[in-house]
């Protein structure tokens, strides 16, 4: 079974405001019958989002603009191999 599974959006999923650098977001991943959907929120969202067909979860922060992306694999790892 193959998984896609967005990336972390830029906008709460409910109230639509934009994530500033390094805010706390909540992401949800949805069980929505024939694929899994990614829905990120804003911390006062959160607590509002629809936990019925909620099968996952996990908090994490936006990126600064100047971070690098992030990667599956260290350098060090690929240089070394």
């Amino acid at each position: 079974m193959d998984w896609e599974i967005a990336n972390l959006s830029r906008t709460c999923s409910r109230c639509s405001r934009a994530f500033a650098e390094e805010e706390e977001v909540f992401t949800g991943l949805f069980d929505e019958r024939t694929e899994f959907v990614r829905r990120d929120y804003c911390a006062a969202c959160w607590q509002q989002a629809d936990s019925a067909r909620l099968y996952s979860h996990w908090r994490t922060r936006t990126p600064r603009k100047d971070e690098p992306p992030k990667r599956f694999v260290d350098d060090d790892v690929l240089l070394n191999f």
